[in-house]
C-alpha cells in the first residue's frame, strides 16, 4: 500500500512540475521564505529600491513572487527578492506568491531570467547569472545527450554561450567576458561595480592568479590610479611570464596616462565620506556639478525662503529635496502636532533617499494662546516629546488678530504693525535663526 501512495505521490509531483495550468496566487508569511541559494543579484538600497518601497507603500504588490517549495518545509525565491526586502521594511506579514514547482536547472535559468530585466544590472550581477545559467543549460544539454539520440534539432550545433547571447542580444564572445569576471576577486569585483575600474581592464586582470589580483588591488589603494587596457593586458603577459609582482605593479600604475594630465583626484576615503558605498564614479561626478552649480547660484543670495502649503504633496517633495534645512511651523492644537509626527518621517524619507543634506531647523510653535491651560499643555508636550531630538526655537508666535489682518490684506506683518507682539515675535525668531549658524 505504501509502495503505491509512494508512487501516486511522485505522479502528482512530477504533473505539478510540467502543468503550469495548476498555478495560482497564494498568500504565504514571510518566515516561510529564503533567497535563491548563491543568489547572483544583489538586494541594495538605491534609487530603483526606492521607488520600488513607494510604489509598493502605495499600491501594494502588484506582481506576485515566484517561489519552489522545498523539502524542508520553506520556499526558495525565483523571483521577487527585493519585494520581499521593501516588505519586511514596511512591515507585511505576508505576500502574495506563485509556487512553481520545477526541476534544479529550469529553476536557476528561470531565476536568472526574472532577474535580467532589471533596470540597474552591476557586473558582478551579469556575470554570475551568465555562469550560473551556463553552467544549468550545459547540464541539461548533458542529461539530453544521455537519454535521447542527441541533441534537440534546436540545439543542435549551438553551444549553451551562444544560446545565452541570442537571449540577451549580446554576442557569445561578450557573455563570456563577462563570465570571465567570475574570476576576480572580490575587492576588485566591488572596484568594478563602483566604476573605479571599467569593464575591459578588469576582463585582463581576471586572468592573473588570486595572489596577484590581491596586489593590483593593493596597489590600486596605494597609488590612487587604476590601470588602463594596455596596463592591464601588460599586468596578464608579466603574469603568463612569472614576472608579475608588487614592484611591477605598482611601476605600472604609477606611470603618468594622457587622460591623467587634467584630473582632479580624490582618495576614496574623502568620496565615501560623502557617498553611498554603491554610487559608481558617474554618479559622484554628477553630484559633485550639481553641487558646484547650486553653490555658484546661492552665492548670489544670503537665504531662499520657500513657503510650502501645509500639504505633503509634490510641492513640498521637492521643496524639501531643494532645501538645506527646514522650519517646521506647527500650530498648538491636539490635530497640528498630531500631523507633525507625519511631516517629520517624510522629512526623514527624503533625508535618506533623495537629499543626506536635509536638517530640520527647529520646531516653531505657532498661533499660541497662552490665556488657555490647552495651548500650555500642548506646548508643554511638544517640548517633552521632540525636544531631546530636533531643536525647538525658544521664540513662539502668539496668537493675534493683527496677524489675520496682514494676512487677509495680503502684506506684511511688518508693513501692517511694525511693533506689535507678533512681528516683534518673528524679530525674535529671526534672531534666533541666525545665531544658529546654518
Amino acid at each position: 500500500m505504501n509502495c503505491k501512495k509512494n508512487a501516486k505521490s511522485r505522479s502528482d509531483d512530477e504533473h505539478r512540475l510540467f502543468n503550469p495550468a495548476v498555478e495560482k496566487v497564494v498568500e504565504i508569511g514571510l518566515e516561510h521564505l529564503r533567497p535563491f541559494e548563491n543568489h547572483p543579484f544583489k538586494v541594495k538600497e538605491d534609487e530603483v529600491m526606492a521607488r520600488l518601497m513607494e510604489s509598493i507603500e502605495r499600491y501594494g504588490i502588484m506582481n506576485p513572487l515566484i517561489v519552489m517549495p522545498t523539502t524542508e518545509g520553506f520556499y526558495r525565491i525565483i523571483s521577487g527578492h527585493r519585494r520581499k526586502y521593501c516588505a519586511e521594511r514596511l512591515g507585511y506579514t505576508q505576500v502574495p506568491v506563485i509556487i512553481r514547482y520545477m526541476k534544479k536547472d529550469d529553476l536557476i535559468i528561470s531565476m536568472v531570467d526574472s532577474n535580467l530585466h532589471r533596470e540597474k544590472i552591476l557586473f558582478s550581477e551579469k556575470a554570475f547569472a551568465y555562469s550560473m545559467k551556463n553552467e544549468a543549460m550545459k547540464r541539461k544539454t548533458g542529461k539530453r545527450r544521455k537519454t535521447q539520440e542527441g541533441l534537440l534539432e534546436a540545439l543542435k550545433g549551438t553551444k549553451t554561450i551562444d544560446l545565452i547571447g541570442q537571449e540577451t542580444g549580446e554576442s557569445s564572445r561578450q557573455v563570456l567576458r563577462y563570465i570571465r569576471l567570475t574570476s576576480l576577486i572580490p575587492e576588485l569585483l566591488d572596484m568594478l561595480d563602483e566604476g573605479k575600474i571599467s569593464f575591459n581592464p578588469a576582463v585582463e586582470l581576471s586572468f592573473l592568479s588570486i595572489i596577484e589580483q590581491g596586489w593590483v588591488a593593493d596597489g590600486i589603494e596605494y597609488t590612487l590610479s587604476v590601470p588602463s587596457v594596455s596596463q592591464a593586458k601588460r599586468m596578464k603577459a608579466l603574469s603568463q611570464e612569472k614576472q608579475l609582482s608588487p614592484q611591477k605593479i605598482n611601476e605600472i600604475l604609477n606611470e603618468i596616462k594622457k587622460t591623467d594630465m587634467s584630473r582632479v583626484i580624490f582618495k576614496n576615503s574623502q568620496m565615501y565620506k560623502y557617498f553611498p558605498k554603491y554610487y559608481s564614479t558617474e554618479q559622484m561626478k554628477e553630484e559633485i556639478i550639481e553641487l558646484l552649480e547650486k553653490e555658484r547660484q546661492r552665492k548670489r543670495y544670503d537665504y531662499i525662503l520657500i513657503d510650502c502649503m501645509p500639504s505633503l504633496g509634490t510641492l513640498t517633495i521637492n521643496a524639501l529635496v531643494a532645501a538645506d534645512s527646514v522650519l517646521l511651523p506647527v500650530q498648538a492644537a491636539y490635530l497640528p502636532v498630531k500631523g507633525l509626527q507625519q511631516l517629520i518621517k517624510t522629512i526623514s524619507m527624503v533625508k535618506r533617499r533623495l537629499n543626506r543634506r536635509l536638517m530640520i531647523e527647529g520646531i516653531l510653535l505657532t498661533i499660541v494662546d497662552f490665556r488657555t491651560n490647552y495651548a500650555k499643555d500642548i506646548s508643554s508636550k511638544v517640548r517633552e516629546t521632540y525636544g531631546t531630538s530636533i531643536p525647538i526655537f525658544e521664540s513662539v508666535i502668539p496668537v493675534s488678530v493683527k496677524a489675520a489682518e496682514a494676512s487677509a490684506e495680503g502684506i506684511s506683518i511688518y508693513g501692517h504693525c511694525i511693533n506689535c507682539k507678533v512681528s516683534n515675535a518673528y524679530k525674535e525668531l529671526t534672531q534666533e535663526v541666525l545665531g544658529n549658524g546654518r
